[in-house]
């Protein structure tokens, strides 16, 4: 696990595989069926990835969702503590 963090509405992780993949993943609070992983990248202010249209960054202390190029969503973030 590289960072996770929740949302009003939604948890997301980001984790690394053993090959150096980077991935997100989110999901819904409480609803793990919700649950969609992503290819990630390091950006200079954070993170980011991308599913067709969509477009998630985290930067700083928000998560900003995009869907072709336009705005639909953010919504601040708390760090939360890594399970190990």
């Amino acid at each position: 696990m590289v960072r996770a963090y929740r949302t009003r509405n939604n948890h997301i992780t980001l984790c690394r595989t053993n090959g150096g993949r980077l991935y997100y993943y989110g999901e819904f609070t409480g609803r793990p069926s919700t649950g969609l992983a992503m290819r990630a990248e390091e950006t200079t202010d954070g993170y980011v990835a991308r599913n067709g249209p969509y477009r998630y960054t985290i930067d700083g202390d928000k998560v900003i969702v995009t869907q072709n190029g336009r705005t639909i969503g953010q919504e601040s973030l708390s760090p939360e503590p890594s399970p190990s």
